[in-house]
């Protein structure tokens, strides 16, 4: 017997999805094939799993919605100066890591790491 999760929903697809209130994710059965969607509170996304002509069903297309703002151009600007600093490094070039947080308005963090050509840590 298979059971079923209630934190995850199952859907085909017509002209109009239905409200995405699943717990977790929900899975949708389209005409071009499977999407699984899901969101949180900065973002709703539809994203094709499978690609696959299903007849009779109406083809929908897979999307990304942010729903804060966008990271402010002065925080992408020290992101750039600092990439660009660790792409100079006498040794040659090491990878960055970068946090970006939105609360009320965005910050942006730059962990302790130990940075390589290759990763950090």
């Amino acid at each position: 017997m298979t059971r079923t999760s209630p934190f995850i929903k199952h859907h085909i697809a017509s002209c109009l999805l239905p409200a995405d209130n699943s717990t977790l994710y929900d899975y949708v059965l389209a005409g071009n094939g499977v999407f699984i969607r899901g969101k949180r509170r900065e973002l709703s996304v539809l994203f094709p799993i499978v690609e696959h002509p299903i007849a009779g069903l109406p083809p929908i297309a897979g999307s990304l919605t942010l729903t804060i703002p966008r990271i402010p151009q002065r925080l992408i600007q020290e992101m750039m100066e600092e990439a660009l600093g660790a792409c100079a490094e006498p040794a040659g070039p090491v990878e960055s890591l970068f946090h970006f947080e939105h609360d009320t308005d965005w910050c942006m963090t730059i962990p302790d790491q130990i940075r390589t050509p290759f990763s950090v840590q």
